[in-house]
Order: structure tokens, then sequence, then C-alpha cells
């Protein structure tokens, strides 16, 4: 079309706006009068839309060469302030590349509008299928209205629409997008004059021949979602929720909410401003046919375009592997109508509930396959559709993700990064200037890679993975504070006591720990390259000091040490108290605490309680004790502490921690079943309910009466929502006997069976 987002009738009406403007006019009474006359006889004699559509086409062009000479529109890209827009957009058509619809806050979905007689729609070749790109129309709407109004040389064209066309015109692949379009078109004004509009969905205020390029014109267009492939724009445009004709109430697939012809007074603008009204000295005068008074205009009617969409179709975002030794997952986003049943499957396994995200239209699902399985397509089914909408796409390998990429100008480059796939082989880290360096496989890891001398850092690394998965991320460049080791405060144990060191108080960029064994008696130093190494003091009859060296490593390359020294206590004098390890134990349950595994002279124990609910012990002075557990309905810890004294008065304490669980009660469930259908001739079950309990249990449902389980029909996941669902397989029955009348499911939280009459058909 020669204007994108106006019909052939208003674009006529655009023309001879323009044209009756213009100085003289004999341009006008050879191509505007006619083209009126066609106009007007087409209506009288009640010929086809589509008849007039060419009729109009016919001459427009001549019309259009004659305008360009005298200005174009003012385009501006703004939003009407105060504008609700639209709720969301739908999954992308196959034929097309377009969203399936466009939805309003109201709930109102409305798919592209392609018939001939009740939209503006029209393709290159009638005759032929529609088809992408090559018998394709260079624009389509999801929606429409318009109003205009004439006088005695003045005229007025209002129109907002939803609109698809191409960024570069044609129809092309990758230059889909979708826009919002506000326009107003008025001639015959006084020039200079200010004027007001109001319209469904907002207001302004107009000058005339500074708002339009002719004097005495206003000529304004916005258009908001002029991206190629950004949809999403469209929703923050100037148009919705939708204005439908007065008393439409239809929520009917594929309904038309008018023709798109038929003037028709309207509902449902935000602000309550169903009509188009101008406010200005002497508007009255200019559009007598629709003057309140000699200052203001208002027109009521309207024409509308707009199809209700027939379904909700499916568009899978993102589907990829995660693997670890013990199983693999496939996750599954999607994207469709909200509220609909949606169910993934992967290389044709059993199909998976999808869950709504909380983001309306958006659905997530997980799949769960064996060990070792290497699958390869994931597959969505919308049931909401009539017949169901299916997509399916291949798998992402595995997902890689890079946490952090830090550079340290003349030190290193410290990257971290995970993956979806931890049994896939390792990861490897690229870069510019940097040699390929291997991560450890699996899970989050991270590497240091040493820079060159001269302290240049790479601009971006690439983390890929043997599965063929890979993440890229701008390397933060840093220069770090100087590192400073602290290996803690001295220490005092007894003889064969753990020792716990710890680094954890060293400050800086640190990227290595090492600890050193300097003096001392014999040890076995474990975990010398992490932050808390442990080793057992030494028995021996006389006192011993060890002395250990801690040495951390600096990004860019700084070093620094600090000292420990550990004395151990002779053996023969130093008691060392042991409470026995932690336990975890019911409520109720008797709690034995026992500090027999103690060492040293002891002369006495007392155990006492530091923490958690108040317990009796009993035995408290002896080495073992006991208590009972609280039987409370949250879950607990009791602490309790063991002080062992020696005949010198010196002693040791040691802790233990009991974990005593919640007294949880049963949990109790009822199953209702909502229907139940056999297909004979498919030998096939399709059931469905829902549950009182929300806990990730299951429901089997039977065929036959309560409490017999030899007919099994299936199993089924109680989703978030409490919904579950059974539908088998064709000719995987079971059959129902002939005496069989009823369906009936149970919970495995137990509690309440559901009993259902299943139909036969």
């Amino acid at each position: 079309m020669l204007s994108s987002g106006i019909s052939p009738f208003r674009l006529y009406l655009l023309m001879l706006t323009k044209l009756m403007s213009w100085p003289g006019r004999t341009l006008y009474a050879g191509l505007v009068a006619p083209l009126s006359r066609t106009v007007t006889r087409s209506r009288d004699a009640g010929k086809p839309r589509s008849s007039l559509l060419r009729a109009l086409r016919n001459q427009v062009s001549a019309l259009a060469v004659a305008a360009a000479a005298f200005g174009t529109s003012v385009e501006v890209t703004a939003q009407v302030p105060g504008v609700t827009g639209l709720a969301q957009f739908g999954p992308i058509e196959a034929l097309s590349g377009f969203p399936l619809y466009y939805q309003d806050p109201n709930g109102l979905r409305l798919q592209m509008c392609r018939d001939a007689g009740l939209c503006f729609y029209e393709i290159p070749n009638a005759g032929l299928p529609l088809s992408f790109p090559d018998n394709f129309p260079d624009e389509q709407f999801y929606y429409a209205i318009e109003a205009d109004a004439q006088g005695p040389g003045s005229a007025l064209l209002y129109h907002q629409a939803l609109e698809a066309a191409f960024a570069n015109g044609a129809p092309a692949a990758g230059d889909q997008m979708v826009f919002s379009r506000f326009r107003l078109r008025m001639t015959g004004l006084a020039d200079g004059v200010s004027y007001t509009v109001t319209w469904p969905y907002g207001q302004d205020t107009f000058v005339a021949g500074v708002d339009g390029p002719l004097p005495g014109t206003i000529n304004v267009t916005r258009d908001i979602g002029t991206v190629a492939g950004q949809f999403q724009q469209a929703l923050a445009g100037n148009v919705g929720p939708f204005v439908v004709p007065l008393g439409f109430a239809s929520t009917l697939p594929g309904t038309y909410i008018s023709d798109g012809a038929t003037l028709t007074p309207v509902q449902g603008s935000p602000f309550g401003t169903n009509y188009v009204r101008v406010d200005g000295p002497g508007i009255g005068l200019l559009y007598p046919s629709v003057a309140v008074s000699a200052d203001q205009i208002q027109i009521n009617d309207f024409v509308v375009m707009g199809q209700i969409a027939m379904t909700g179709g499916v568009g899978i975002n993102k589907a990829y592997k995660s693997k670890t030794a013990a199983e693999t997952a496939v996750n599954v986003w999607a994207n469709g109508s909200p509220g609909s049943v949606m169910q993934v499957s992967v290389d044709g396994s059993l199909p998976v509930t999808m869950t709504d995200t909380g983001t309306p239209g958006s659905f997530f699902g997980r799949v769960l396959l064996g060990a070792g399985a290497d699958p390869i397509t994931a597959t969505v089914t919308n049931f909401s559709d009539a017949p169901p909408s299916v997509s399916s796409t291949s798998l992402i390998p595995d997902l890689v993700s890079i946490q952090s990429a830090v550079g340290f100008v003349g030190g290193n480059l410290v990257v971290t990064a995970s993956s979806s796939d931890a049994v896939g082989g390792a990861l490897t880290v690229t870069g510019p200037g940097i040699a390929p360096t291997v991560m450890p496989a699996g899970g989050v890891s991270s590497v240091v890679i040493p820079l060159a001398v001269n302290g240049a850092v790479p601009s971006e690394v690439t983390v890929s993975s043997a599965s063929g998965g890979s993440d890229t991320q701008t390397v933060l460049v840093s220069v770090p504070a100087p590192v400073v080791a602290d290996a803690g405060a001295d220490q005092s144990v007894g003889a064969g006591a753990v020792v716990q060191l710890s680094g954890a108080a060293s400050t800086g960029s640190i990227v290595a720990y090492e600890w050193t064994h300097d003096a001392g008696a014999s040890i076995v130093l474990n975990g010398a390259s992490t932050v808390s190494p442990l080793f057992v003091a030494p028995t021996s009859t006389l006192a011993v000091d060890i002395t250990l060296t801690l040495l951390v490593r600096g990004s860019e390359g700084q070093v620094a040490t600090d000292t420990v020294v550990v004395h151990v206590a002779p053996a023969a004098l130093a008691v060392v108290a042991n409470a026995g390890a932690d336990q975890s134990v019911a409520a109720g349950a008797t709690v034995n605490l026992s500090g027999l595994a103690s060492t040293g002279p002891i002369v006495s124990y007392a155990w006492s309680q530091t923490g958690g609910t108040p317990v009796t012990l009993l035995g408290a002075n002896t080495a073992s004790a006991s208590f009972v557990a609280p039987s409370n309905t949250t879950a607990g810890s009791i602490t309790l502490s063991l002080t062992v004294t020696a005949a010198d008065l010196s002693s040791s304490s040691d802790t233990v921690i009991v974990n005593v669980a919640a007294v949880i009660p049963p949990a109790t469930d009822a199953i209702a079943i909502n229907q139940a259908r056999y297909v004979v001739n498919k030998n096939s079950w399709r059931v469905q309910g829902t549950a009182a309990l929300r806990q990730g249990q299951q429901v089997r449902v039977y065929c036959g009466p309560v409490g017999d389980r030899t007919l099994l029909i299936g199993t089924a996941n109680v989703s978030a929502l409490g919904n579950w669902n059974i539908q088998t397989a064709d000719r995987s029955g079971p059959a129902p006997r002939a005496t069989d009348t009823s369906v009936w499911a149970e919970s495995t939280l137990g509690g309440t069976a559901g009993v259902f009459t299943f139909t036969r058909n």
C-alpha cells in the first residue's frame, strides 16, 4: 500500500484533504472529484468492498504523486502519556515470523486479521494461496480503529492501529516488526490556532500549520515499535486495551469484532473517552454535521477491525540438557496463552505437564531421563488449542555460563564458569593473547591464568565445553589491593587433638594458599593448599611447640606470609574432652550421651545444656548422660557441652549437637476426578482431576470399583496448582470390563479416594 497503516478509504480521504488546501482546485477537480464519485457510486450501488478497493487502488497512485509535491506528514515517535497499553504477545507464527496474537489487559487476544472483506488486508496475488515471502502482504493488521468527518472546505481523519509490517518495506525474513500507530489529519483550520483533540487513547493539543506541513493543517503520525524483531515494543505503544463496538462481549475464537467498514459507537476506552472530540475556536462551524457547539465537535462512530485469536499456539524459548553421573535432565521454557495446558516430551518420552512460571503465558518443564541418556529434540504441545499446537526444537547440548572474568593488570586472569553437563568433559578458556586453558569438568570451577609480563588483559574470554556449549563475557580489568596473610592466633591443645588452622582472615585478591610445617614434632598436614588445613597433634610426655607458616599469593604476583604456633600439652597431663558425634533423633526419643572417648587423667565429668529447647539431663555428672528429646512441631537442635577435669584442675570441653526432627502430622489428601473418558476404538483413556494437597505426590487411577486395583490406568504427578492429568497412548489400555462403569483414584499420601463414572465413546 502507498501509506502504511491506512485503508484505501482513508487514503482517499487523506489525499482529498491535502488537495483541498492547495492553491488552485484544478488538480482536485481532475483527480479527487472522480475518485469521490467512485466511492459514492460504489457505496450507493452496494458493490462488494473488494471491488471498491480495486477501484480506489487504480486511481490512488496518481493522487499520491501529486501529494508528494506538497510535503509529508510530521512523524513523531512518542507515546501518549497515560495509555494503559497491551499485556503480552503470543508465540511466533511459523508461516510469517510474526506473533500469533496480541493480548490487552482485559484478556482480549486478537490475531492477524486476514479476510479481504472484513479486514484491511490484501495479498499481491489474490488468486494464489498465502505464502511467505513471495505472495505475502507488506502490511497486515491485528487491530484498527478509524473515524472521519468532513465540512465545507475541511476534512478530519483519526486512525489508530496495531500493524505488522517490514522494516525495509518488502516482505523479508528478519525484517518483521509490529508497531502501534496514532494518526491525526485535519485541513481547513485557522492557521496558527491551537486545537485540543481527545480520542479513546489520549488527549493532546496541536497547532495548525505547526503540526502540519501546510498552513491550516494538522498532520501527525506517532509510531511505536518500528525495530525489526522487537515485538515487545508495541506493548508499550499508544494502543490498548482494544476498543470494541458498543455491546460487543464475545470471547469465541475466530470472531470478528466488527466488519472493518460499518460505522459504530464503541466501548472500552481506558479513559472513558469513546469518541473523538476537538475543541478550538470556530471548529463547530468547520464541521457542522458533528458540531456540539461553535467551538467543539464530537465524532461518536468508528470503523473497527479485529479478529479474536483462534489458538494460543506454542513457542519454545529455550531447551537444554543437564547431565550428572546419576541422571540426565532436559529443561524447557515455552510460551503460549495464559492458562494453557502445556506438556513437554523429549525424543518420544512420556510427556511431562509444564508449570506456570508466574509470568502470564510462560511455562517451564523438566524431563528426567536415565543416566547416560543423550536426548536430541524437545517437543511442546499446547492441549488448550483445537487441534493441539505442537512445536519442536533441537536441544542446546549444554548451558555454559561465565560467572566472572577478572583480569589483574600485570598479574593473572581469574575465570569462574559452570556447565550444565557435569560429565561431558572439561571446560576450555580461550581469548585474545592467552593460550587455551582447561578448567575442571562439570559444576562451578575456577582457573587462574598468568598474563603476559607487560600486563595486557584480554578484552573478552570464551568458555567452551566438550559437549559444544559456550559463553563469552567481557573481562573486568582490576588492580588488586596488596595481599595480607593471617595464619590465625596461636593455639594450645592437648596431645592427640585435631588441630584446625585457618587463613580466612587473610585479605586481598588471593588466588592461592600454601601452608608449610617449619618446626616441632612431625605431623601430617592435610589440605596444605586450602584456606583451612588439619593435622593431629602428636602424643608426647613432653610439651611440644609446632610452628607453621601460611603463604598467600595474590592475582598480581604478590606474596605475603604469617606464622602460627600450636602448643601441645604433654600427654600425661592433658585431659581432652570428647562429647561424641553429633546426632539426629526423632521427637520424643531417648538420647544417650557419652564422654567415654575423652582422654587423660580425668577425675570428673560435667554435662550442661548450652542451646535449644530446655531438657532435663539425667546423669549430668557422669561420663554417660541422657535426656528425652522434646516434641515440637518444628525441627530444632539441642547443644550440650561436656567438661572433663584432671586432678590438677586442668580441664577440657567439647560440644555435641543433637538435631531433633519435628513432629509432623500425617498428610491427608482428597482426590477429585473431574473427567474420565475411555476411547473405545483407540483403547485409550483421558482422566483428569484435582488433589487437596500440593506436595509433589502422585495419583494412581484404576478402572473398577473402589479398592479394586486390578486395572491400573496410569499414574500422574500433582502440579503445584493441585491439578493432575492422565492421557494414555493409543492402544495402550487397559480395556475396561463389560461390567465396569466407574474409575477411582488414590493419592500416594493416603486420604480420600475419588470416584467418577466414565464415558465410553
